[in-house]
């Protein structure tokens, strides 16, 4: 009598073949599935990297950046230090040229005065009581002499020039002076006024004072009274020199 076989065994087995079955296939649709997306994983990973080296690369620039950035920081407060500098230096420059431009006037202003020269005549006479008289004719023919000394600008005005000292009684002496002469011809003369009946003839010496210095005039000796008696003519160049005649 022949045995039944077990069928619950033979159940068993072909149910555990087809769980393995069905889990091996299920495996492998999940890794086909799954399989992109562990790609785009890999990818990203490299993305990552990627960006993780720009990122230390962008780093190094920006440190370098910040580094020059400083330097042109330092440089610019430099340049800032000089520009504050060069405007020192142009206010002095500044000052400089007003006070070169003062000076230039002070300049110009000797040497319009150097151009100029004062004039003092003394005329000197040794004989006793005789009076004698100073003339001088200016550049612009004013005569000066004891009516028209023109002390104060009585007699010329807006003319400095003057007959300071006049003497009446011998032995005298007398003064014509100018602060300022014009250029021109000045005539210089000695009169003998009044000889108060004494028989000497007088002598009478006469020094010219200047910028430049002194000059003796030649003596003249006066014979008739009332009678002007030219002692020299002198000419005022428009530099201030002088030259006598």
């Amino acid at each position: 009598m022949k045995k039944r076989s077990s069928r619950e065994i033979n159940i068993f087995s072909m149910s555990a073949l087809d769980l393995f079955a069905s889990a091996l296939g299920a495996f492998i649709l999940l890794t086909i599935m799954l399989f992109p997306s562990y790609l785009d994983d890999i990818k990203n990973k490299e993305k990552i990297i990627e960006l993780e080296t720009e990122l230390e690369e962008i780093k190094k620039r920006i440190k370098n950046n910040t580094v020059q950035l400083d330097s042109k920081v330092a440089l610019l407060k430099n340049c800032e230090a000089s520009l504050s500098s060069v405007a020192e230096c142009t206010k002095q420059q500044e000052n400089l040229k007003v006070k070169l431009k003062n000076c230039q006037q002070q300049h110009q202003s000797c040497l319009t005065q150097l151009g100029h020269t004062f004039l003092i005549v003394v005329l000197k006479w040794q004989t006793q009581e005789q009076d004698i008289d100073l003339y001088v004719i200016d550049n612009k023919g004013r005569k000066f002499y004891y009516k028209r000394h023109n002390r104060n600008q009585a007699h010329y005005l807006g003319s400095l020039a003057e007959l300071s000292v006049d003497t009446k009684v011998g032995p005298g002496i007398e003064i014509w002076e100018t602060p300022s002469a014009e250029p021109g011809i000045y005539k210089i003369y000695a009169d003998l006024y009044d000889r108060v009946g004494l028989p000497d003839n007088p002598v009478v010496s006469t020094s010219l004072y200047y910028r430049d210095g002194f000059k003796k005039l030649p003596q003249r000796t006066l014979s008739a009274e009332e009678t002007l008696v030219l002692i020299a003519k002198i000419q005022v160049k428009k530099n201030g020199k002088i030259i006598i005649h």
